[in-house]
């Protein structure tokens, strides 16, 4: 049974994303219910189908500090639906918007998983989305993660995302408008040059099938039906001949022995995440955490 809320601030404001001072390109976005959602969009109560049971093995979680704005337990009954984070009509496809350098909208799976526990099994979202808007001044926006969860060391082991034409350069030095993945090099630096680019390809406005995580106890990236080549340095130094400078290729990267990763805490996110100023809206539909 769906509950009622009322219009006070403190009884709405875990439930709900709002930016505030929306003059300002950095707003920061909060937990207040502002009300402005468009009309004929409907609370994430409401998501259907598949989809549904997806969306309630996850928590809604808002930047710039992944403020928890919906729980588990109050995302399967909110009737309150908010400016960030809604349905369609008939719950087929859910929209994520977020505005400000560093804030996000996003979607986190609960359960977490380790690498050397996944040796020979798959643990991966997919997604069906697109950006359906995107500010003139937006630089780049990422819309799916596999993320880590380890003390001191939080953020993106793969991230994809899309960026403007020269925001984001690839292992050889290239950087036109599209989709990247990001790939973090080790668990100990912070920052942007802690990533391997690669570019995935072109970027336009259809619905595209997404599927980012382990495969096999493999790194992979599927986009529609297709694995995707990950050129790049050998960050990881799969083969322990202690090079690092040569360039690999391959649909695969094999984490499962490395230092950096075996053993760490990691859990999978979908929305929309900001990382330079701008704004941004995220379609998604067919969520599937596996």
């Amino acid at each position: 049974m769906q509950h009622k809320y009322t219009t006070t601030i403190s009884a709405i404001s875990v439930l709900a994303v709002l930016l505030l001072g929306a003059s300002s390109g950095k707003a920061m976005a909060s937990c207040n219910y502002s009300g402005n959602a468009p009309s004929g969009s409907y609370a994430p109560g409401y998501v259907s189908g598949n989809q549904r049971t997806e969306v309630r093995k996850a928590k809604l979680q808002v930047g710039p500090s992944s403020t928890t704005c919906y729980s588990q337990s109050q995302i399967k009954n909110s009737s309150s639906k908010n400016d960030h984070f809604y349905t369609t009509s008939d719950g087929s496809v859910l929209y994520f918007y977020e505005s400000g350098d560093s804030n996000r909208s996003e979607l986190r799976e609960e359960r977490e998983f380790k690498i050397s526990e996944n040796t020979s099994s798959s643990r991966y979202i997919r997604i069906n989305s697109k950006f359906v808007s995107k500010s003139s001044n937006l630089g780049k926006a990422i819309f799916a993660q596999v993320h880590v969860d380890e003390s001191g060391q939080k953020g993106p082991l793969a991230a994809l995302k899309w960026a403007a034409a020269g925001e984001q350069k690839d292992a050889y030095n290239n950087s036109p408008e599209g989709i990247y993945l990001s790939l973090r090099r080790t668990m100990n630096c912070s920052g942007t040059d802690c990533f391997t680019h690669i570019y995935v390809g072109n970027y336009d406005e259809t619905f595209k099938t997404y599927r980012l995580g382990l495969f096999n106890g493999k790194l992979r990236l599927k986009v529609n039906n297709s694995y995707i080549n990950l050129p790049r340095k050998d960050i990881y130094d799969e083969d322990g001949d202690g090079n690092k400078s040569e360039v690999k290729t391959g649909s695969s990267i094999d984490l499962r022995n490395n230092a950096d990763w075996k053993d760490k805490k990691l859990y999978l996110k979908t929305g929309v995440y900001i990382n330079t100023d701008g704004s941004a809206k995220v379609a998604t539909k067919n969520l599937k955490f596996y």
